[in-house]
C-alpha cells in the first residue's frame, strides 16, 4: 500500500506577538502531558515525543509562542494563518493562505 496523504489537523491564526492557541484536538493529537518541543529539521515540527529542539511552554489558555527566527523563516506575521499538518505523530508548522479567485 502507498503512503497516506498527510492531513491538516488545524488552521490557526498567529497573534501579533507570535502566539497561537493550540485547540484541544491539536493537544490530543500531540499527546497531552508531554512538553511541546519545536524541532527545526527540514521543516518546523511541533512534537511531544522529541527530546531535542526548543521547549515551547503551553500557557494556561492553551497558547504557545513561536520564536522570532521561526516566524521570520516561515514568512509569517501577526494575523497570518498557520496550518498544522500531520507528520508521523508530530505536526509540521506551515504558513497557509486562502486565495479567492473570481
Amino acid at each position: 500500500m502507498g503512503q497516506s496523504i498527510p492531513q491538516v489537523v488545524a488552521i490557526l491564526t498567529l497573534t501579533s506577538d507570535h502566539r497561537m492557541r493550540l485547540k484541544k484536538s491539536v493537544r490530543e493529537y500531540l499527546g497531552e502531558g508531554g512538553e511541546i518541543r519545536l524541532v527545526d529539521a527540514r521543516e518546523v515540527i511541533l512534537s511531544t515525543g522529541s527530546s531535542g529542539g526548543r521547549e515551547l511552554p503551553l500557557d494556561g489558555r492553551g497558547y504557545i509562542r513561536l520564536p522570532e527566527d521561526v516566524v521570520r523563516g516561515l514568512g509569517l506575521g501577526g494575523g497570518s494563518l498557520v496550518a498544522l499538518v500531520e507528520r508521523d505523530g508530530d505536526l509540521a508548522v506551515k504558513g497557509f493562505e486562502i486565495v479567492e479567485e473570481e
